[in-house]
């Protein structure tokens, strides 16, 4: 495939590290809305830290939610059975969250309104399909938590997000997991956290738009 896709590949100037605040949290200038895009696929390779703890955090680790339960990526909220999307309610995937301490490569794909169009996958394992009715959300979405609440961060580290202009089928997925096993085994995570902590990523540097 010859995917169109938009990263902010996080590793170059070290891996961005996050610690549950608001504070700590990245804004990424895309709009990932359904207005923008029917159909759009994030991908995020993170690890959370060996102490995150699931029940003090609902770990929307990519989101632009304003109060609609709008697209994003979840790693801890029980509202979803652990892992989820926002898909304009809630629903259960069928996958719990990922351990601490090792990286995990992860997919949220979205097809507004297509019967079953839209699901969640964690290193390869992909949930149960479900179909999304999102309205907008922010036009610009955040790494690490959501902006506009508390207690949804994650702690842990991210090296890169990607989002793709179209919704992703399972082979895709699987295919996009198999790639990202040399990535993973490539990243080298540097002694020190280095963090924006609240300052905007305006889409310069490490934002890269290419295809691959």
């Amino acid at each position: 495939h010859t995917w169109t896709k938009h990263c902010i590949q996080l590793k170059c100037q070290g891996i961005f590290h996050f610690d549950y605040s608001q504070a700590s949290l990245i804004t990424c200038p895309y709009n990932i809305s359904p207005s923008a895009h029917s159909e759009i696929t994030i991908e995020v390779i993170f690890k959370l830290d060996d102490n995150f703890d699931l029940t003090s955090t609902q770990g929307w680790i990519i989101g632009h939610d304003n109060g609609g339960y709008d697209r994003g990526l979840i790693l801890s909220d029980q509202r979803f059975g652990g892992v989820g999307q926002g898909i304009g309610g809630t629903y259960k995937s069928g996958i719990s969250t990922p351990s601490n301490g090792v990286w995990h490569h992860a997919i949220s794909t979205y097809a507004q309104g297509t019967e079953k169009g839209t699901f969640v996958c964690i290193d390869g394992q992909c949930g149960t399909a479900t179909t999304a009715h999102n309205n907008n959300g922010e036009s610009t979405f955040t790494i690490g938590g959501l902006s506009n609440y508390k207690g949804h961060g994650i702690k842990g580290l991210v090296a890169t997000v990607c989002v793709f202009p179209r919704a992703f089928d399972r082979t895709m997925a699987a295919t996009a997991y198999a790639l990202a096993q040399k990535e993973i085994q490539m990243i080298q995570v540097p002694d020190y956290d280095f963090a924006l902590h609240g300052q905007e990523y305006r889409g310069s540097g490490d934002w890269i738009d290419n295809e691959s």
